[in-house]
């Protein structure tokens, strides 16, 4: 019967201590995850004086049950975008979200195009596009190794070891 206690108080610890550790492993995930997206951001815009990547913020939710990378402008932009409106037509959100999808331009074409007119766009694709996407697949890995290594403690908890 003893070691039905030792199992039961070493598991009833490692339920306490989880929510703890979900979201201190969540927040560090999420601070690592916009330094991803913001080298993103440096490699694949023209960004040289910040702005876009100033726009990013984390956001971790209350019980650390999950963290999300955003745009953020209006009030809770700090100084980064305070002349810009929080929602709607021109807020980071929007040109984020513009530019991450790419928006309309004119396609290039030939010279010998009717519709050819000079000055005008050469490419189709917007600079930058897929900024988030691109620094998806190493926030996965983050995530993957962070989730790992929760569960290695958790175990630790479990066996005795922590």
């Amino acid at each position: 019967m003893q070691s039905i206690d030792v199992v039961t108080k070493s598991l009833e610890r490692a339920l306490s201590e989880f929510p703890g550790k979900r979201k201190k492993t969540v927040e560090a995930l999420s601070d690592t995850a916009l330094d991803v997206v913001r080298a993103t951001i440096a490699g694949k815009l023209n960004d040289s004086h910040g702005k876009i990547a100033g726009w990013q913020h984390k956001r971790v939710g209350d019980k650390g049950g999950y963290g999300v990378i955003e745009a953020v402008g209006g009030q809770d932009a700090h100084r980064v975008a305070p002349m810009l409106p929080s929602s709607g037509d021109g807020s980071p959100g929007a040109i984020t979200n513009a530019i991450e999808h790419g928006f309309k331009t004119r396609k290039a074409h030939d010279k010998s195009a009717k519709s050819y007119r000079r000055g005008r766009r050469s490419k189709e694709e917007v600079e930058g596009r897929f900024f988030y996407r691109a620094s998806a697949d190493k926030a996965e890995q983050l995530a993957q190794q962070a989730a790992n290594e929760l569960c290695a403690e958790l175990a630790a908890i479990i066996e005795g070891d922590g």
